[in-house]
């Protein structure tokens, strides 16, 4: 099992995400000890995304928001890395040798959220959760050093967007 870097006064992640996304927060509950705490910081993240477009008052405002995410993940570890709580998380992630990419598909996928109109498709509909549940569940597999349960985390966080999404 792979062990986690965040020591228990880091337990306060708990505590945000269950103000944040509190069905995520239930379900790092039951998570083994040893992910708990970086499950927890995933669906921080996640949940900071996802609220981006309820945060702005125009579209253009939300896209500025995550592109400084892409380019907050494209300088962690660097001198100009931006200072931020989950970003020092997702640093420490790099150094574990965990692969960021399905994080930058996140935020590419999160872009869809900056539209008004409605999925004119139930195939939009359909890739959309995809593309905002897969990612998660990909680094949720890495952290938990279970490769073997990225296609249930997958099934799982798919259909935990299927019900957010109605």
């Amino acid at each position: 099992m792979p062990q986690s870097n965040f020591p228990a006064e880091n337990m306060a992640l708990l505590t945000e995400l269950r103000g944040k996304d509190y069905e995520r927060y239930l379900f790092c509950l039951f998570a083994p000890v040893v992910t708990r705490l970086d499950w927890a910081a995933l669906f921080l993240l996640n949940a900071e995304l996802a609220q981006i477009r309820d945060q702005v008052t125009e579209p253009m405002l939300g896209r500025i928001r995550l592109q400084w995410w892409r380019e907050a993940l494209a300088k962690l570890g660097t001198a100009e890395q931006p200072s931020h709580h989950l970003l020092a998380i997702l640093a420490g992630w790099r150094q574990r040798g965990i692969n960021l990419a399905p994080f930058e598909a996140l935020i590419a996928a999160r872009e869809r959220d900056m539209e008004a109109e409605p999925f004119a498709t139930k195939a939009d509909y359909m890739a959309y959760r995809r593309a905002t549940s897969h990612p998660l569940a990909a680094i949720a597999a890495q952290l938990a050093g279970q490769p073997a349960l990225l296609v249930p985390f997958e099934k799982i966080m798919e259909d935990y967007a299927a019900i957010g999404l109605l």
